[in-house]
């Protein structure tokens, strides 16, 4: 049966017995699919009972009787269990908590109970995974899981075992076992509250910061609210900051200077609002004076925070940073610069070539479009002697398909180069034009004839080829 399952060059038996708590639950899902070739239940229970089988072939057999079609062949298997304690029995005596028949749950009830009284700590803090997803199984006896299998863990002799749950590597295992442990004792909370703020996961540090606004005094709430504001989770920072502000701490001023260079964008917005509110002077004159000295050492968080906010005379600090930054400093930059300059001009329009962001292509997209009034022919022979790579000068080509498409055709006739790179660059430029040219855009009978004129005298330097092409597209415009 676990042949089916188990990679060809691995031994099943051993295979089984190394899956984390997850895999067993998917792997039970399966076991109850229709194309599952299954083994005889009397075959399973025998091999489970027998003298001189192995352990892992006993404990394998207890674990697929468990997920057997038949209610009776579970209910058997289930009564076995507690004889063979260990990490595999006790995770299937788990799974069939949730099973669909009353009588199964019942049995597997007081298998989990007599295996946890049996087994090693280290096999039931490995499984406890499945415990922690009991509440929002659909067949569980929530009543048994609250007033049996929780109160069996914060039992006194179960402390060990509390406290190492606190530090599993499952986040939802551990936010099962600080619920559990911060009503245990006051005491013990405060130590608690303090690890969990800082915990990797936001969910833990959201758990025990609301435990601490109901359950802590004032002094502890604002001392662990200065803890908090170094919390890895963005959003405790910003609770711990509202709920700072809310009791007028002496040091107001300090901490909401420090949160407008913090690295997450939405306590640096609550921070500039505070400070407006409260009467500070504003952080945009903070951020610029951390990228004009550099004092703080902070100009990563003053250009994100300044992005933001920047008006007409921060672009010159953006296009400053920009050729001294990464490609995340760049594209802080060039949306700086939007910003800043209430646009898309040339030189973000430039500075941005390099930059494969989608977000920013984005931002690039539903911004104004300035450079199209700043583009010369000159220009656009200078721009193509630049150095370059394939993906850059294709994004170019792509943006250029917003100028006007007939001041466009008359900007590449007038653009007529000596040098064999430049007349590459017009060649390219000419094709993309031609690629664009399937969109209506009204041109009047002068225009065209003129443009026709240009086109078939041969004047422009286009070879024969592309001269028909341009010409085909202005005659069907």
């Amino acid at each position: 049966m676990l042949q089916q399952f188990a990679p060809t060059e691995v031994d099943p038996l051993e295979w089984l017995s190394v899956q984390p708590p997850q895999a067993l639950a998917r792997l039970e899902q399966r076991l109850r699919g229709y194309a599952v070739v299954h083994a005889e239940p009397d075959v399973l229970l025998r091999h489970s009972v027998l003298p001189g089988v192995s352990p892992d072939l006993r404990s394998a057999a207890l674990f697929l009787a468990c997920a057997s079609r038949s209610g009776h062949v579970r209910q058997q298997a289930l009564m076995i269990l507690p004889t063979l304690p260990g990490r595999l029995q006790l995770a299937a005596a788990l799974l069939r908590c949730n099973d669909w028949v009353h009588v199964v749950r019942e049995a597997a009830h007081a298998a989990v109970m007599a295996l946890l009284a049996r087994c090693e700590p280290k096999d039931v803090h490995a499984v406890w995974p499945l415990v922690a997803r009991l509440h929002n199984a659909g067949r569980v006896d929530r009543e048994w899981v609250t007033t049996t299998l929780e109160l069996w863990l914060c039992a006194p002799p179960q402390r060990l075992l509390l406290e190492s749950l606190l530090a599993h590597r499952d986040a939802p295992t551990r936010i099962h076992a600080y619920r559990l442990a911060l009503d245990q004792n006051p005491v013990w909370a405060h130590p608690l509250r303090k690890r969990a703020l800082h915990d990797g996961d936001p969910q833990v540090a959201r758990l025990a910061f609301r435990h601490l606004l109901a359950h802590a005094g004032q002094e502890e709430i604002v001392l662990l609210c200065r803890h908090a504001l170094r919390a890895p989770s963005g959003q405790v920072r910003v609770s711990a900051l509202r709920a700072l502000v809310e009791r007028q701490v002496e040091d107001l001023p300090a901490i909401l200077e420090d949160a407008v260079f913090d690295r997450a964008g939405a306590v640096r917005t609550l921070a500039t609002w505070l400070r407006a509110r409260t009467g500070l002077s504003p952080s945009v004159a903070l951020w610029r004076d951390e990228l004009d000295t550099g004092r703080r050492g902070l100009r990563r968080f003053a250009l994100e925070g300044l992005a933001d906010h920047a008006e007409a005379e921060d672009a010159v600090r953006f296009h400053a940073a920009l050729p001294t930054l990464g490609a995340a400093g760049q594209r802080t930059c060039v949306r700086g610069l939007i910003k800043a300059e209430g646009g898309v001009g040339l030189g973000v329009l430039l500075a941005s070539l390099e930059i494969a962001n989608a977000s920013l292509e984005f931002c690039i997209a539903r911004a104004t479009p300035l450079w199209p009034s700043d583009l010369t022919t000159e220009l656009l022979g200078d721009i193509g002697q630049r150095e370059m790579s394939g993906m850059a000068r294709a994004r170019l080509l792509r943006r250029l398909q917003i100028l006007p498409r007939w001041r466009h055709l008359e900007m590449l006739l007038d653009y007529r180069p000596s040098e064999m790179d430049g007349q590459r660059w017009r060649a390219d430029l000419v094709d993309n034009w031609v690629k664009d040219s399937a969109q209506y855009t009204p041109i009047s009978r002068e225009r065209r004839q003129a443009l026709l004129e240009r086109i078939r005298g041969q004047a422009d330097g286009l070879d024969i080829g592309q001269s028909d092409r341009v010409a085909q597209a202005v005659e069907s415009a």
